[in-house]
């Protein structure tokens, strides 16, 4: 049984991959940090006027910023899990906050642009244990959200300030922006993250991994772990939701597992980075529109989560993570300008308050984008 519960696991811890920004392959998967997948997209209305802009660009300011990345979602081979139906889609969002700096004597240079993000939006996946069958009825579908806590601490998450680079001065120049990297409950970035190592010896026992102590004999550095959101828990806390058809109504007891809800409840306890990178055309000093691309490292050091009512190990849960991937060509990004500049929509945010200023574009995003 042991097995069976950590494929079920493996298929709701998908949402740490954050990968919804991912580039490339890798042990990702699907949720969202940022409340759900609310189905945004860019291009549904229509782009700003920008009434009077100069012929040469202009783009320093503030500006507002939707991603909806297109999203492929598979299985590992071999694993416990299998992906129901093979080879899903999906749309993951992005909303970010962004600044942008020109240089005065060189305006094809782009300066001091950092992004804040708001949001991390990902999809649900179903899976089932065994074979995927076709009139397969025992799928489960995984939702991970990001806690209170880490919507909260989200914004004020340091990324570097980076740089960019337009093609030319005049409307429809082509625009790249430098990556920025943000990381989440860590010290450390990149392959330094710190992870739980489940072939340590006994760091495959049910009872490890759930509490708000690192586990040190196996988590490598767990010095390298920071309480990003404060709920003082190791890492970044991600809600992990699963429902079967036989779970309409009944309520996800995240921070309760063991009591009764849905079959697959409970928090995910992680260290994430994320790296977006934009690439597009300026179509006016007020809106830039391209592609989005980037890479995501996430390593699960704990969990708390139970299966119809019976905590599993983190062992089993990191036994059965599909992979997503993100299709960059399919992917877009939109940003338009906030700060009134031109006729624009003036949202009066104030970039030393990323917080206020984040929740303002997530309420006004509909009317944005």
């Amino acid at each position: 049984m042991r097995n069976v519960r950590g494929a079920w696991v493996g298929a709701a811890v998908v949402a740490l991959s954050m990968a919804a920004c991912g580039g490339g392959e890798g042990t990702t998967g699907s949720g969202g940090a940022g409340g759900g997948s609310g189905g945004a997209g860019t291009g549904g209305n229509p782009g700003p006027s920008c009434e009077g802009q100069p012929d040469t660009l202009d783009l320093a300011g503030t500006w507002a910023a939707l991603g909806a990345l297109t999203v492929s979602v598979k299985g590992q081979p071999g694993g416990l899990v299998t992906i129901c139906p093979a080879d899903q889609e999906g749309q993951a969002n992005l909303t970010l906050l962004v600044t942008i700096g020109q240089d005065s004597a060189n305006p094809t240079k782009l300066v001091d642009v950092r992004a804040t993000l708001c949001t991390v939006e990902l999809p649900a996946v179903t899976a089932v244990v065994g074979a995927c069958e076709p009139g397969t009825e025992a799928a489960v579908t995984t939702q991970i959200s990001a806690t209170e806590a880490l919507l909260a601490a989200l914004p004020s998450l340091t990324a570097s300030t980076v740089g960019g680079t337009l093609g030319g001065t005049e409307i429809g120049s082509d625009i790249t922006f430098e990556k920025f990297v943000v990381t989440a409950g860590s010290s450390e970035t990149g392959e330094n993250l710190p992870t739980w190592d489940p072939k340590a010896p006994g760091c495959d026992a049910f009872d490890l991994g759930h509490s708000n102590v690192c586990e040190a004999k196996c988590v490598a550095n767990c010095a390298g772990l920071e309480d990003s959101d404060g709920d003082g828990y190791p890492g970044v806390t991600l809600d992990v939701c699963g429902r079967t058809q036989d779970d309409e109504g009944q309520p996800c007891n995240a921070a309760d597992p063991t009591t009764p809800g849905v079959t697959i409840q409970g928090r995910a306890f992680a260290a994430l980075e994320v790296d977006p990178q934009f690439t597009g055309t300026a179509t006016s000093s007020c809106e830039l529109r391209g592609t989005v691309d980037s890479s995501v490292s996430y390593s699960v050091v704990g969990a708390d989560v139970a299966l119809a009512g019976s905590q599993i190990s983190v062992a089993s849960a990191l036994d059965a993570l599909p992979s997503l991937v993100v299709k960059p060509a399919d992917s877009k990004l939109t940003m338009v300008r906030v700060d009134g500049k031109y006729a624009t929509t003036d949202l009066k945010l104030d970039p030393t308050d990323p917080l206020a200023a984040c929740k303002i574009i997530i309420a006004k995003r509909n009317e944005l984008f």
